[in-house]
């Protein structure tokens, strides 16, 4: 059986791996996902060259979003492009 101390040696092991894929997933060209709260709507907005890009690019546009919007806000997420084939392989 597991114990506490094996469960928390896996948990961190799992961590680990999960933060090196998405350290590699950083570099790949990402899009900016955006969501009228209001009608559901989604709109796309890239491809950016890497995460850092589209994520600047998003916070940008959440800052005209809370500035000249009066209504239901716009949600932004950035999400990485993956080669044909080869979805969340890294």
């Amino acid at each position: 059986m597991i114990n506490g101390d094996e469960i928390r040696r896996i948990h961190e092991i799992l961590a680990r791996i999960i933060s090196a894929a998405e350290l590699v997933e950083l570099d790949q060209p990402h899009i900016v996902v955006c969501r009228d709260e209001a009608t559901g709507s989604v709109s796309y907005s890239g491809p950016f060259t890497d995460g850092l890009a589209a994520l600047e690019f998003a916070e940008r546009e959440r800052a005209v979003d809370v500035e000249l919007n009066e209504g239901d806000p716009l949600s932004f997420s950035v999400a990485a492009l993956y080669p044909t084939g080869r979805v969340g392989t890294g």
